[in-house]
């Protein structure tokens, strides 16, 4: 199967890839950038990960641009080349917060169902809640990233509230759920979200507590041990400044 990628340079995008291509599809990645190769690749593409995305910026218009203006352009292609294939679009439950990231997802999912509607294409829309791995960028994607590069390198981190919880996913998990969607084996959740099948809720304090056992070396005890601990080796092997 030929899928397509928005967002080619992003943490989820490069885990999707890589996985779908070691399942042995042809993936191809475009940049937000790349007008052509998006029109070229939305001609004969069977499945879509709509992952593209501006989450933080200190320009009001990027996000108009690359949240709403970028998937109009996306959806235009499609229609352009009469392909009403699947596309799995993913959210976050920050759009519950008030702000222009919440604004502008919550415009590109409805101008998504639109699509559908026009077209009788299927649509995943994905809650997320913490997504993390391999590929994270620190002080960017999530605490966990930063968490990991930070006690792996020697850099303090701070925290303001231990007992605050986050719901966890690791990526690997969720990879398992897009691949049930473009397998068709899950159903398009109608008007609603779909959510990550596994989800671990830790407080941070727990987190930096568990850290500091796996840079000791101490053994893990579970899954969710075992995945914080191979996302801590990625980022005690990263060589990169950030």
């Amino acid at each position: 199967m030929k899928i397509l990628i928005t967002g080619a340079g992003g943490f989820l995008a490069r885990n999707v890839k890589e996985r779908f291509e070691r399942e042995g599809h042809l993936v191809v990645s475009v940049s937000h950038l790349d007008e052509e190769g998006l029109f070229q690749e939305t001609r004969d593409c069977q499945f879509v990960f709509h992952l593209a995305a501006v989450q933080r910026s200190e320009n009001e218009q990027e996000f108009y641009d690359g949240n709403i203006g970028y998937t109009k352009q996306l959806i235009g292609c499609l229609e352009a080349h009469e392909n009403a294939c699947p596309v799995l679009f993913t959210t976050s439950t920050a759009i519950r917060r008030p702000s222009v990231f919440s604004k502008t997802k919550i415009e590109a999912e409805r101008l998504l169902r639109m699509h559908v509607d026009r077209t009788g294409s299927s649509l995943y829309v994905y809650m997320l809640n913490h997504i993390y791995g391999r590929y994270g960028k620190p002080n960017f994607n999530n605490v966990i990233a930063t968490f990991c590069y930070n006690v792996s390198h020697g850099i303090p981190i701070v925290v303001d509230d231990p007992s605050a919880e986050l719901n966890l996913t690791y990526v690997d998990d969720l990879l398992i759920d897009f691949m049930a969607c473009v397998d068709g084996r899950r159903h398009v959740n109608g008007d609603g979200h779909l959510v990550p099948s596994i989800i671990v809720r830790k407080t941070i304090g727990e987190l930096v507590e568990l850290l500091g056992r796996i840079k000791r070396g101490d053994p893990c005890t579970d899954f969710f041990e075992v995945n914080m601990n191979d996302t801590y080796a990625y980022f005690n092997n990263l060589r990169d400044t950030f």
